[in-house]
């Protein structure tokens, strides 16, 4: 009971990342969730299916799409991955952060910005997300 509770309040502190209207500049917010993923993090594991409220991913943290596809937000930028997806953002602490995508295995596709077109991220790769357009200061 007391892990449940520690997972909820970590999912609301971490829901605060992508609250409006700052963008979504140290996690990537779900827009789309058709499927399940899990999240593991240094504090424990979770799984998002369309029937629970859908967790944000923070720097650090692990993601592995179960089923189905999925779709993240960071800054402009767009993040599809669907089912074997194996991935995780890094976010350095700097005051103009620079997001970076790491895939290990899957199938995942990025659009930097609204209207380009997808690029497919192949495993093994690190891949810089656009940069905050301004310095935004959470308090987590």
């Amino acid at each position: 009971m007391m892990r449940r509770r520690a997972l909820l309040l970590a999912a609301a502190v971490a829901a605060s990342a992508c609250a409006v209207p700052a963008p979504c500049t140290r996690a990537l917010c779900p827009t789309r969730v058709e499927g399940a993923y899990r999240l593991h993090g240094w504090k424990g594991d979770a799984v998002v299916t369309p029937l629970t409220p859908p967790l944000p991913i923070t720097s650090d943290v692990e993601v592995r799409v179960l089923s189905g596809d999925l779709e993240f937000v960071n800054n402009d930028a767009l993040v599809r991955a669907v089912a074997g997806a194996d991935f995780h953002i890094e976010v350095s602490t700097a005051p103009m952060p620079i997001p970076e995508l790491y895939v290990s295995s899957g199938s995942v596709i990025v659009a930097q910005r609204p209207g380009q077109p997808f690029v497919i991220i192949p495993p093994g790769t690190r891949w810089l997300l656009p940069r905050s357009p301004k310095a935004v200061l959470h308090l987590y």
